[in-house]
């Protein structure tokens, strides 16, 4: 993988401005978790009662927002990994809104491309037998 300075900065602004989004919603939730946690159903779930690679999310949000995160790890933790990526994410576009020289974006290769398509693939199905092995 290789860098290069960033030619627009229209990622790094739309990734900021999802950040702040997100922490609207994350103070929403805190907020009201109780009823969202009580309101929020699978339908894949309710419809099979086969859970879906995303089931536990709201309540894996709920409590990494509440501090808990074993809680969090254990209700989802493809959710959990992804909250972190995102804020390691948004806390980059902050740094390079900031600084110039962190004005880079990374160049990858076709295989590069390949093999984090197939990660994340495999990723999502290991979440969903997680997610299914939790029922058992």
């Amino acid at each position: 993988m290789q860098f290069r300075p960033e030619s627009s900065p229209l990622p790094r602004l739309t990734l900021l401005a999802l950040g702040l989004m997100a922490a609207i919603a994350a103070m929403f939730v805190s907020l009201f978790s109780r009823q969202i946690i009580h309101g929020v159903y699978c339908p894949l779930r309710t419809a099979t009662g086969v859970p879906c690679p995303t089931c536990g999310s709201t309540h894996a949000i709920v409590s990494l927002l509440h501090g808990h995160l074993f809680g969090a790890l254990r209700y989802n933790p493809l959710t959990t990994a992804t909250a972190a990526l995102f804020a390691a994410a948004f806390t980059w576009a902050a740094v390079a809104s900031i600084s110039p020289r962190w004005r880079i974006v990374p160049v990858l290769s076709a295989l590069e491309k390949r093999a984090i398509l197939y990660g994340t693939a495999l990723l999502l199905l290991a979440n969903w037998f997680y997610e299914v092995w939790r029922l058992i």
